[in-house]
């Protein structure tokens, strides 16, 4: 674990990156926020006093999720091909060719449905392709520009949007970049090998598979609470990175596990209403994830993780430094 790469003093940045002074807070106030217990009560506290910074930053935090969104679209609404579900239907469909009898239609109503699959080597394909690597190539450096602003709100620190989000990408663009890459490949396999193998026939091996899937996907959903935070705190390598993000799965099992009890009874509230709104024309609970789901579910992660490293690699480090002066 190297040194930090935080330098309060270095202020001088032109254009959009340069920092402006705190004004929000006196430094008696940020050492009391800082030095706050960060538990729930105190979450709660902190979330309320940045209740519309977070709703700021989710313009920001927005355009990681836009294009998955439109990709998605424009996959769904592309030229398609009708497809069996099931290795039945064929031999069904010649079935009830032959003799229409009850018994083999109501199979073919059963195994026989045929969906609609997107034409691959279509246009839309590529179109879907261009807009996820252009995610792709700017994943890392959004990641960094929220996780700052984040960073700043649980240590009760003044914030200036704009300058603080590009502030950060600069001080870390090569590192984000090849992280942010790293990060979204990631997320990429592990989605596709759960739905793989959800779809697949049932046999040992492949619930094994599916299985082992959601273990790494959860250690890994863990392990991105602490990955960019360390990132924009700390001069390590991507390896280190990794390394470090992984032992905090096991540190902090319990700040962890609440984090991720908060983002889960959040969605499940908001799917709850849109259960019992949508079909009566309501459609609020449809559109309000695109206002604070992406940020408040960040907001937790980085309230959870940010103690823990400062715990075991601020506070040391710091302690360390006063015994060598």
């Amino acid at each position: 674990m190297n040194s930090g790469r935080e330098n309060n003093n270095e202020k001088k940045i032109f254009g959009i990156f340069k920092r402006k002074e705190p004004k929000e807070l006196t430094p008696e106030e940020i050492e009391q926020e800082q030095s706050s217990p960060k538990n729930i009560k105190f979450f709660f506290k902190l979330f309320k006093r940045n209740f519309s910074k977070l709703l700021t930053l989710n313009f920001f935090m927005v355009f990681m999720a836009i294009p998955i969104l439109i990709a998605l679209f424009v996959y769904i609404q592309g030229p398609t091909t009708p497809s069996q579900t099931n290795v039945l239907a064929p031999a069904l469909f010649g079935a009830e060719l032959i003799s229409g009898s009850p018994a083999i239609s109501l199979m073919q109503n059963i195994f026989g449905r045929t969906v609609q699959l997107p034409v691959h080597n279509s246009p839309i394909f590529f179109a879907v392709a261009a807009v996820l690597l252009v995610l792709a190539l700017t994943w890392g450096w959004q990641n960094i520009g929220s996780t700052y602003i984040l960073r700043s709100m649980v240590r009760g620190e003044p914030i200036f949007m704009w300058s603080d989000y590009f502030y950060a990408i600069k001080r870390n663009l090569k590192q984000g970049f090849f992280m942010g890459l790293l990060d979204f490949a990631a997320l990429g396999v592990l989605t596709f090998d759960i739905l793989y193998f959800s779809g697949t026939s049932a046999n040992f091996g492949e619930d094994l598979m599916y299985f082992c899937t959601i273990g790494i996907s959860i250690i890994y959903f863990f392990m991105r609470f602490y990955i960019y935070l360390m990132l924009i705190t700390f001069d390590l390598s991507i390896f280190k990175l990794l390394k470090n993000a992984l032992i905090f799965v096991i540190l902090g099992i319990k700040r962890n596990i609440v984090a991720a009890v908060g983002i889960i009874l959040m969605i499940a509230v908001n799917l709850l209403l849109a259960i019992f709104l949508v079909p009566s024309g309501i459609i609020v609970p449809l559109i309000l994830p695109a206002v604070y789901l992406l940020p408040f579910s960040a907001f937790i992660s980085a309230y959870a993780a940010y103690p823990n490293i400062k715990k075991y690699m601020i506070d040391p480090q710091m302690t360390s430094a006063e015994s060598e002066e």
